[in-house]
């Protein structure tokens, strides 16, 4: 998603990709982690235990990006908030 992302905003704003490293670096993570999890739920048989696996990568894709969504712009951090 990170590639895709990053490839599509150069290409728009026609900017160098070498300005989306950061981006693109990111995007080359997520290849290696889906290859990671593909590999582990190969390696599972039980089905209750793969219906374990995908429910704790589902619920850790949603934390991680409510941890981005809980970010404020004005640079006040969570801990300072509560």
């Amino acid at each position: 998603m990170a590639t895709r992302a990053a490839n599509s905003i150069a290409q728009s704003l026609e900017l160098p990709r070498n300005a989306f490293s950061y981006l693109l670096s990111h995007g080359d993570l997520d290849i290696e982690h889906a290859g990671f999890f593909e590999k582990l739920m190969n390696r599972l048989d039980d089905p209750l235990d793969q219906q374990a696996m995908v429910h704790a990568a589902t619920r850790f894709y949603v934390l991680y990006g409510d941890l981005f969504r809980t970010l404020r712009s004005d640079g006040v951090r969570l801990a300072e908030a509560a």
